[in-house]
């Protein structure tokens, strides 16, 4: 006995949806500049995915490198070949996607460099450490000489207002020296 449905036969269904969720999977979309030698493409949704996109660089030869899986928008801050960008990553307890600041030189892999802000400017802006470990970042912009970061709590962190963070070129560009000089981690705050 053959199966169909509304007939077509059982089969025949499997193996378009294999193949249609193939091209998914493997289609990835073209290198989209958003500034100077940086740029994205876009990944399509699949099962359980939706869609996403990669930043890259590319270099004086044409060649692109992907930079990190998951940005979050395209507002990045560019200064040289120094990039900082908001991207997704796993909380600590791999269950949720936080968003945090990340930094890159050269199109090296990206460095998160929130939580090593946060401890850093601590002695200087103290209202920072009402955000623990739990936080957002929802915009940053461009300052005459870097970027200010705005952290939002935790959602139910109630009470606790926005931080802003003032972050030069130059201390961005220390934290990605240290963490060259560490394998590509950041190094704890001192």
């Amino acid at each position: 006995m053959r199966r169909f449905i509304t007939g077509v036969p059982l089969m025949a269904c499997v193996a378009l949806l294999g193949l249609g969720l193939w091209g998914c999977l493997t289609r990835e979309g073209s290198f989209r500049p958003i500034a100077g030698p940086y740029g994205y493409r876009a990944t399509p949704p699949g099962i359980m995915v939706g869609p996403s996109c990669a930043l890259y660089y590319r270099d004086t030869r044409g060649r692109e490198h992907q930079v990190f899986n998951s940005i979050v928008h395209y507002e990045l801050q560019v200064e040289g070949d120094v990039c900082v960008f908001v991207g997704n990553r796993l909380d600590a307890g791999g269950g949720w996607l936080v968003s945090r600041l990340f930094a890159t030189r050269g199109g090296r892999p990206a460095v998160e460099i929130s939580d090593r802000i946060i401890a850093d400017k601590l002695e200087q802006q103290p209202d920072l450490k009402a955000l623990g470990t739990e936080y957002g970042i929802p915009l940053f912009t461009r300052i005459s000489d870097g970027v200010k970061a705005t952290f939002t709590p935790h959602v139910f962190h109630k009470g606790i207002d926005e931080v802003s963070v003032l972050i030069t070129w130059a201390e961005i560009e220390q934290l990605l020296a240290e963490a060259e000089a560490n394998g590509g981690k950041l190094p704890p705050a001192k």
